[in-house]
């Protein structure tokens, strides 16, 4: 009897053994789920960090290009109008140095006339104290002598006005047509445009056979953007402003200049 009753009790206890088991498997997976998804949050959430510190970057990349091109755009303009000083100053060094050479003529002019005019009256004086001579022939000697002294002192007078009233030095002959001396197939590029576009640095120099005063188009591809006139030519490189109104659309770095 107690045989039968073991024989009876042991699928149930066969069935407990693999329940048991069963919920100890289930535990066992459920800790290794849970443990899965905590480590896929904790991987979620460094993505997150990682993604947002990357946004964060590229952010502060996008920024610092900004400020850069800020800069380079400062820089190229301070450039450009220091160019357009130093031209300028140059300019005015050669109408300064033209006013100088005229002054310093004129100077010369007027010492000469206040030499001859302190001559002249220095024979007069002598005329006057020398041995007496007819009354005509000393009247005529007298005149004669102030009235070149009335001309020089009239010719000092006039150019002293001149030197007073002329600021700029007049102009010697006329130079030579640029249209003339520039060899006609020159061509060069724009490497750098002005602030407001107002001038134009070319590649093309007095090596090239630029010559100041030249006009020239500045052309992209068959279209023709702007006109330009030559106004500081150096080796290398030359300043030209853009003509008014002559604009048909924007200049850019690479836009041919030819005649």
């Amino acid at each position: 009897m107690a045989s039968t009753r073991q024989s009876t009790l042991l699928p149930y206890l066969v069935a407990l053994a693999a329940l048991v088991s069963l919920v100890g498997l289930f535990l066992w997976h459920r800790n290794i789920r849970l443990n899965l998804e905590q480590e896929l949050e904790s991987a979620a959430f460094d993505l997150k960090q990682s993604r947002d510190f990357t946004t964060d970057m590229r952010i502060e990349r996008d920024s610092l290009r900004h400020q850069l091109q800020i800069i380079e755009d400062e820089t190229s303009e301070s450039k450009g109008m220091t160019i357009s000083l130093e031209a300028r100053n140059r300019q005015l060094a050669r109408e300064i140095a033209e006013v100088r050479t005229i002054n310093q003529a004129h100077d010369r002019t007027i010492g000469r006339l206040n030499s001859e005019a302190a001559r002249l009256k220095r024979e007069l004086i002598d005329v006057k104290t020398a041995a007496p001579l007819s009354e005509r022939d000393y009247q005529a000697q007298v005149t004669r002598y102030e009235e070149a002294i009335e001309g020089l002192n009239l010719r000092i007078y006039t150019l002293e006005n001149e030197l007073s009233s002329r600021p700029v030095a007049e102009k010697g002959p006329p130079p030579p047509d640029p249209e003339e001396i520039a060899p006609p197939n020159l061509k060069g590029a724009v490497v750098q445009v002005g602030p407001g576009s107002s001038f134009v640095v070319l590649n093309i120099g007095t090596d090239d056979g630029a010559v100041e005063g030249l006009l020239m188009f500045l052309r992209r591809r068959e279209r023709t953007v702007a006109r330009v006139q030559l106004t500081d030519v150096r080796l290398g490189y030359t300043i030209a402003h853009i003509l008014p109104d002559s604009p048909t659309g924007t200049i850019r770095v690479g836009d041919v200049a030819a005649r």
